[in-house]
């Protein structure tokens, strides 16, 4: 996983200046879309939605839908061309914390994260970001990150199914409940398709697995979620329920 992106990060573009390519642009490992997580702690300034595509876009508009986050040692983040955003202004996020899902609104020729980096929070003070892609902002480190696994499936459950759990980073009863209440699993003519789909896909790729995350639960994510759940010593059956999110939310 890369400082910006719930992946390893390859660049599409790099920065070219300010007024010609004010960042970098982004998408993940196998030049796949993903989710887009905060550089660093910090405050959303600014959190952008209801753009589509335009190639005529002006001004901010050609950001289509963005994140900006102001972080405590002045400088703010900006993340770009989201198809949805997971924040709202005023919001506090932890590094690593999720906030939105890569797309290609505004000015863009097609999906990707374009991330900049300002030093004053400025249009004006706008640097190239590459150098920052996996180290820490000046003056502001974030040491060995704790991703927080638990509380981010947390919120997409809850942001899937408004199921009212408790993000509180612990896997408790309250979300093993939760976990057996909202199962995953694949039967013919039944193919589950939401985010939460795409959480345990992408769990299963960060794991190791060579798997697609395309938010369906079909029989290709239904084979390997059983070869998951054999590797684990739980019965191969394809429900992912409270003991196989227990298994995907570790390590």
């Amino acid at each position: 996983m890369s400082r910006v992106l719930k992946s390893s990060a390859v660049i599409t573009q790099k920065f070219k200046g300010i007024g010609k390519h004010n960042g970098v642009d982004l998408v993940g490992e196998g030049h796949t879309t993903c989710p887009v997580i905060a550089h660093s702690a910090g405050t959303v300034e600014m959190a952008v939605t209801g753009h589509r595509n335009d190639p005529n876009a002006t001004g901010d508009a050609t950001y289509g839908n963005f994140v900006k986050i102001k972080h405590s040692n002045g400088y703010a983040t900006l993340y770009a061309h989201l198809d949805r955003v997971f924040v709202s202004k005023g919001q506090t996020v932890d590094a690593g914390q999720e906030i939105g899902f890569m797309g290609s609104t505004g000015r863009s020729s097609g999906a990707h994260l374009h991330f900049e980096v300002r030093k004053n929070g400025t249009y004006n003070s706008i640097m190239d970001p590459e150098p920052f892609l996996n180290a820490d902002l000046p003056g502001l480190s974030t040491g060995d990150r704790d991703y927080k696994i638990v509380l981010d499936w947390q919120k997409c459950m809850n942001r899937v199914y408004n199921c009212g759990l408790a993000e509180d980073n612990n896997y408790g009863p309250d979300s093993q409940a939760k976990a057996n209440q909202y199962q995953l699993y694949y039967r013919s003519g039944n193919v589950i398709k939401n985010d939460m789909v795409r959480w345990v896909q992408q769990r299963l790729k960060n794991l190791g697995y060579n798997i697609t995350v395309d938010r369906s639960y079909g029989p290709s994510t239904d084979n390997i979620v059983r070869q998951f759940q054999a590797s684990r010593g739980l019965k191969a059956d394809g429900y992912v329920g409270r003991d196989t999110y227990r298994e995907l939310l570790k390590d």
